[in-house]
This record gives structure tokens, sequence and C-alpha cells, in this order.
């Protein structure tokens, strides 16, 4: 997912955001900081966001992560930014 945030970035030059949130099981591809605009996944129409599990499908365990959610950007080069 994170590859394809960068791919989006890429395509349509501009600022996309990964925010992955402060339990470390879900993240969002978004156009915007507080993902109030998301990237849309190009194969269902859907946001595009994951929750991590296992190969059966069971959520992993909470972890928290500092600072809560965990924010990065891909510029429409490419590059990763904070």
């Amino acid at each position: 997912m994170i590859k394809l945030a960068q791919k989006v970035a890429i395509a349509q030059r501009r600022l996309v955001y990964v925010v992955i949130n402060n339990t470390g099981t879900g993240v969002q591809v978004c156009y915007a900081a507080d993902c109030s605009s998301t990237v849309t996944d190009p194969t269902t129409g859907a946001a595009l966001n994951a929750t991590a599990q296992d190969s059966r499908g069971v959520a992993f365990q909470a972890t928290t992560l500092a600072p809560a959610p965990l924010t990065f950007t891909f510029d429409g080069l490419g590059q990763i930014g904070r």
C-alpha cells in the first residue's frame, strides 16, 4: 500500500499523505493531512486504507506509536517527507 501511495503521488504530481494509526494496525492514504480527502483504491473505488492482519484475517495486536498517528508524505517526485 505504501508503494502504491508513492506511485499515486508521482502519477498525479501531488503530495500524498500516508497515515498510520496510533495502534500501528491501520494505514490510510490521503490527499490531506487530516484524511478529509482520501485516495481511492483503483480496484474497489473505495477509500485506500488497510488493517494489518495475518493470513487468517485476524487483526494484529495493537502497539502504541508515538507520535500518534504517524504521518509521512510522498511528493510529486516520489520523495519521502514528514
